[in-house]
């Protein structure tokens, strides 16, 4: 999912990406515009962060909630990342409980 929001919806080739992280001119100081591109990208992000917590949050139901709050913090930050994990590796544990 990162890398699908750095390249983006566009497909604009990643190298352009480093292109423009490599040029440094005055413009790069000033604030970028917000675009609707941008603000779907962020709420579907929000989606996965919000769904990979609570997944985490209903799979560690034996631990104290202080460790739980955690973890749900980490599966929030790596979203995607949780979520193939936990479809590969977890599943199976956590839905006999």
């Amino acid at each position: 999912m990162d890398l699908f929001l750095l390249t983006g919806i566009d497909n604009t080739p990643i190298n352009e990406y480093f292109k423009i992280l490599i040029e440094k001119d005055e413009d790069s100081c000033q604030p970028q515009k917000l675009t609707i591109k941008k603000v779907i990208e962020i709420f579907f992000q929000i989606i996965i962060m919000y769904f990979a917590a609570s997944l985490s949050w209903g799979c560690s139901g034996k631990f104290p909630t202080a460790i739980r709050v955690l973890f749900a913090i980490f599966s929030a930050m790596f979203g995607m990342t949780y979520i193939l994990l936990y479809w590969f590796f977890r599943a199976d544990l956590c839905l006999k409980n």
